[in-house]
């Protein structure tokens, strides 16, 4: 399936209002320098263990400008850990908050279906969103800044932008359920083209089907062990200069990351390695 239309319940939500003091231009395009910076100014503030909640490569991507939302999902050897965690990612938000301009966040500790509990986060981060918003071609300038404005109500944002798109001529076929999965992919940055040559497909099985879904291209996706910024599309599309674009935007911005200066020395610490363990960052994904 291309994406899913999940936010994290809020247990405890964090709303912010700070001055940003990431001057970088929203339409600036992504770069994993943003994320650096970010990070770096970050880890100066809540030191580099709490740094191993915010290193995933979706929030990398989120961090860099790629897309609005990201979320972190951390699972522990008990309840009593989880709760030790919590107040790490809550702090750290409100420190990332007096770094860049965050429209709504929330960390909690929440059950998944499989009835294990774990301690999770969500973010929207402005810029991202702004970018995303102006790179689909669903949305007209004008409903830009009447989208942005709901940026703190992830519910509402959707429906802002589902409201937005449905009048689309490539989307008024699309039933409900369809066009609030087409919002969440505009929000998390998927390309326009792998989300309408996918619509067919959702419900389709792959092993009828003559022209399957297959996983993007995105180097350095599983680095760590995280909800994966990895979407879908029809085979067909494989060779799509567009969805091709997409793929290497994202695979760069990864692989400079993991390469850099910062975040090796940042491996180098004992104090992220232990928060890094302690959380399964590096186990293999299930």
């Amino acid at each position: 399936m291309l994406m899913k239309l999940t936010f994290i319940n809020v247990n405890i939500t964090l709303r912010m209002n700070f001055k940003s003091t990431d001057q970088s231009s929203p339409n600036t395009t992504p770069n994993f320098e943003r994320a650096v910076d970010i990070l770096s100014s970050l880890e100066s503030r809540v030191g580099p263990a709490n740094l191993a909640f915010f290193v995933t490569p979706n929030t990398v991507l989120t961090l860099s400008g790629a897309r609005a939302f990201c979320d972190g999902v951390f699972y522990g050897d008990s309840d009593e850990q989880l709760k030790e965690w919590l107040p790490q990612i809550e702090s750290s938000i409100l420190a990332l908050q007096s770094i860049t301009e965050i429209g709504y966040s929330d960390a909690r500790i929440e059950q998944s279906v499989r009835g294990e509990n774990y301690a999770g986060y969500g973010v929207i981060i402005e810029s991202g969103l702004r970018y995303s918003l102006q790179n689909t071609r669903f949305l007209e300038d004008t409903d830009i800044n009447l989208v942005m404005k709901d940026c703190a109500k992830p519910k509402k944002l959707l429906g802002s932008i589902s409201k937005a798109i449905r009048q689309h001529p490539e989307l008024r076929r699309l039933n409900n359920e369809d066009i609030n999965h087409v919002s969440f992919g505009i929000l998390v940055g998927y390309p326009d083209d792998a989300i309408v040559c996918s619509i067919d497909k959702w419900s389709e099985d792959p092993t009828l089907s003559n022209d399957p879904l297959v996983d993007a291209a995105i180097e350095y996706a599983n680095y760590y062990r995280c909800p994966q910024p990895v979407y879908s599309y029809p085979k067909s599309q494989s060779n799509n200069p567009r969805i091709i674009e997409h793929e290497k935007l994202w695979s760069t911005i990864l692989e400079n990351f993991y390469r850099s200066d910062f975040h090796n020395k940042l491996t180098a610490n004992p104090d992220f390695q232990k928060m890094a363990e302690s959380i399964g960052l590096s186990d293999k994904q299930s």
